[in-house]
């Protein structure tokens, strides 16, 4: 459909929270911390900056909707608009995830990495030179510091041990792609963003819970058969450290691994969340950033609990979402009052 959906698609196909199935069960509050403070720690990052480069250069380019919202008043044909858009979004995100399970269960891994490393490298280079064109004038230079600026991301994402790049480029880039996806899902009209951002937690929920939704086949499959799947996924590696009554089964160090998975779908839309709260106000988007970290840290302690796929959205889009419109609807009013008395609390 529209070239802004599949992109978004292509990067949040993998959506649930997993944990390593090798990795022992956390069972101390101590380890669940340790855990949830490494997660947030690159989403805070993700979102703060997606809404630092929203504020200073919004995108320019109208996306190509199915029903343009034209009216600026938020009438009864605006809404349906709005709702009609969304469900497309989700429709894009489905059609691709099911291609993706389809590729797995027919154990062609080989076409569904090129998929992803084609559609990793022009969201870097098209989408992310759009972004640098807001700050930097085109020229030869700039498109062929772009080219191997892309081409080293899809490097450090997909075979960073095959060019010797550490972990830390990884997860850098993988920062970048979500950060440069969510500025450009940024200029979709309002409605639309608020809308969808709640049908995707919605799908989200389906995909993961229910038997046949696609998100929950496909880690299942991946647990049945134990290969790695071309995708991208944001690891949280951490070890934690354990007392010396606590060794058995344990690496000699003192210390058990963790490893939590979070879809980079997550972060594209936890970031388009915050960025359209920071266009309503400062407050509202440090509001909206502290229910959505809220939000995940309630995730992965479910998660920790369950030892199980869950959903990632649900919990914070609906803090976010919530705390965002108190924030325009309520907060700010209230405040806006007082300053016009002169009252002091």
């Amino acid at each position: 459909m529209e070239n802004n959906m599949e992109s978004a698609a292509a990067t949040s196909e993998a959506s649930p929270l997993v944990t390593d199935p090798s990795a022992a069960p956390a069972t101390q509050a101590e380890d669940t911390l340790v855990v949830v403070n490494a997660a947030l720690k690159p989403v805070a990052a993700t979102m703060i900056l997606t809404s630092v480069l929203v504020v200073l250069a919004s995108p320019e380019d109208e996306p190509v909707l199915l029903y343009p919202e034209d009216d600026d008043r938020l009438t009864g044909a605006r809404l349906r608009k709005g709702l009609l858009n969304s469900l497309a979004i989700v429709g894009a995100v489905l059609a691709v995830t099911v291609c993706v399970v389809l590729l797995y269960w027919l154990d062609c891994e080989t076409c569904l990495g090129g998929y992803m490393m084609a559609s990793s490298f022009l969201l870097l280079f098209t989408l992310g030179g759009a972004l640098a064109a807001e700050f930097v004038s085109p020229s030869i230079l700039s498109v062929v510091g772009l080219y191997n600026f892309s081409a080293l991301g899809v490097a450090s994402i997909f075979a960073p041990e095959r060019f010797g790049l550490s972990a830390t480029a990884t997860r850098t880039y993988l920062v970048i792609v979500a950060v440069v996806v969510a500025w450009h899902l940024s200029s979709y009209p309002p409605v639309t963003k608020w809308i969808g951002l709640v049908a995707l937690a919605l799908y989200d929920v389906l995909a993961v819970l229910t038997p046949c939704g696609p998100l929950n086949l496909l880690v299942s499959l991946m647990q049945h058969r134990q290969k790695p799947l071309p995708s991208l996924l944001y690891e949280v590696d951490v070890a934690v450290e354990h007392d010396e009554e606590d060794q058995d089964d344990k690496d000699p160090g003192g210390s058990s691994p963790r490893n939590i998975k979070v879809g980079l779908g997550d972060f594209i839309f936890f970031s388009v969340l915050v960025s359209e709260a920071a266009r309503h106000s400062l407050l509202a988007a440090f509001f909206a950033t502290t229910a959505c970290l809220v939000g995940l840290a309630a995730t992965l302690a479910i998660l920790a609990v369950y030892q199980r796929p869950v959903p990632a959205l649900p919990i914070s889009i609906a803090l976010g979402v919530a705390a965002t419109f108190a924030t325009d609807l309520l907060l700010l009013p209230m405040v806006q009052a007082f300053a016009d008395h002169a009252i002091l609390i």
